[in-house]
């Protein structure tokens, strides 16, 4: 995911169906992020007993997207459609699922036409300017996912999901 993030060439997705847990934070990672109207997004890893640490949902997306709607995003505990994470700020374009492919393939040649050396300027200069504290925040993401993850309430949670079950959570 952070080689994603920082790669020097202008990134895309285009995807349809359901993108769930782990893979949100790759899919997040690209700089433009093309669906079709049926696409599903969930990401729940608080309702796993998990903190995410990847650096997407807690460190990256409240800059992208804001705080409010990283907490709508990832409180609500639901499939946002594809109309929906685009008003979230997760999706750049929507298109109905029979124009997916040929509109992603349009915006992926528009990008390739971009100078090399100004695309990776412009991605530097972008990231100096959002992440100014991104590695402070990082290393405590690290540390916090770390101590959750050796809880009852994370083994709890993961075992539920693999069993496709609710998880109980106490607290420790």
């Amino acid at each position: 995911m952070e080689r994603l993030d920082t790669c020097p060439k202008a990134t895309i997705v285009v995807a349809r169906g359901r993108c769930v847990g782990g893979s949100t934070a790759i899919f997040n990672a690209f700089d433009i992020r093309v669906v079709s109207d049926t696409f599903r997004i969930h990401d729940g890893d608080i309702y796993y007993g998990t903190v995410g640490s990847w650096g997407m949902s807690s460190l990256r997306l409240p800059i992208w997207i804001g705080r409010n709607k990283i907490m709508d995003y990832m409180f609500l505990n639901e499939d946002f459609t594809g109309q929906q994470a685009y008003e979230l700020g997760l999706v750049s374009k929507v298109f109905p699922d029979a124009e997916l492919d040929e509109a992603g393939m349009a915006i992926a040649r528009k990008m390739s036409i971009a100078a090399p050396l100004a695309v990776r300027a412009f991605k530097e200069c972008v990231r100096k300017a959002v992440y100014h504290e991104l590695e402070e925040a990082r290393r405590f993401e690290t540390e916090t996912a770390e101590r959750i993850m050796a809880t009852e309430d994370s083994k709890n949670g993961l075992a539920a999901v693999i069993r496709g079950e609710q998880a109980e959570f106490f607290g420790h």
